[in-house]
């Protein structure tokens, strides 16, 4: 059970006793990498540790770093706590059954929710044109696609210039694109990059009051970004994210990770590539420290 509540504090996982229900074996604490820099933090949870196992819990903590370096085991270790807890006297980790203890509650936390430095993934649209029956590479109607690439932009910077026109032209109802649509387009971007509406770095469209965010599905079958059009700044920071909640990974438990994140199912050669590329650019920039395991730099 995620969330357990207990005299004002939050245990992680409650693990419930099989056989004595509101009972709990074994409280599981996750830690994560900035836990272990922080001497106050560490004094904290030390005291709040300390008051959860006079009131009758066994608190059984996991590491973020020890997780991702070997998850199995990890595992074993819950597994052989929780069989100690089964075996002890008390046959709790919870609050003792001879003692009044505190009121548990409980709030429900999805475990495979999205992290908090993370968001939601929307597919990009652009408002429709007053009409979809002009020519695309009208000049008349240039102010317009100029209008809906700020629009586009604005929403989803950092964005590849092939996803605004493939954007731009479905919302004229247009199919291929072709020379003398794409000479239209480019025209309106150098316009919007020309009125500082709109900042382009080589293939990417940013935005001028915007900044890199990470982008992932809401949930299992919701839309998600193909890697290709997902922006290398934002691939970087995913990655520098993920190094700080789990701390030294091995490479591959972290593109794991990575891919899992995106909601990609299969880690296909392209997938690989991007990820080797923006590890590459962070060692060189001195943000990471590699090649295997990766950490990041002090």
């Amino acid at each position: 059970m995620p969330q357990v509540g207990a005299a004002g504090y939050r245990i992680d996982i409650g693990i419930r006793h099989p056989d004595r229900p509101g009972s709990y074996l074994v409280g599981v604490e996750c830690d994560g990498a900035s836990y272990h820099s922080s001497k106050v933090a560490r004094d904290r949870d030390r005291l709040r540790q300390e008051i959860l196992e006079g009131l009758g819990w066994t608190i059984h903590r996991i590491w973020s770093t020890a997780w991702f370096a070997d998850r199995g085991r990890e595992i074993r270790s819950l597994g052989s706590a929780i069989d100690n807890a089964l075996q002890a006297p008390t046959g709790s980790g919870g609050p003792r059954a001879t003692s009044p203890g505190p009121v548990v509650d409980t709030i429900p936390t999805d475990l495979d929710a999205r992290p908090e430095w993370a968001r939601d993934y929307v597919e990009p649209e652009a408002s429709a044109p007053p009409s979809t029956t002009a020519e695309f590479d009208d000049p008349a109607f240039r102010g317009v696609i100029v209008a809906q690439i700020c629009e586009v932009v604005n929403d989803h910077a950092p964005i590849h210039r092939d996803v605004v026109l493939r954007v731009i032209r479905k919302s004229w109802g247009r199919g291929r694109a072709g020379k003398l649509m794409r000479k239209a387009f480019d025209n309106a971007v150098g316009r919007a990059v020309a009125s500082e509406s709109v900042e382009r770095r080589g293939d990417w469209l940013h935005s001028p009051h915007g900044s890199t965010v990470v982008r992932v599905p809401a949930f299992d079958d919701a839309p998600r970004c193909p890697v290709e059009e997902v922006p290398p700044d934002e691939i970087e920071l995913a990655i520098t994210h993920l190094l700080a909640d789990a701390g030294a990974s091995r490479k591959a438990d972290l593109r794991e990770a990575w891919a899992r994140l995106y909601g990609w199912k299969r880690v296909g050669p392209d997938i690989e590539r991007a990820f080797d590329r923006a590890v590459r650019e962070l060692i060189q920039a001195r943000i990471v420290n590699g090649p295997d395991p990766l950490r990041l730099a002090n």
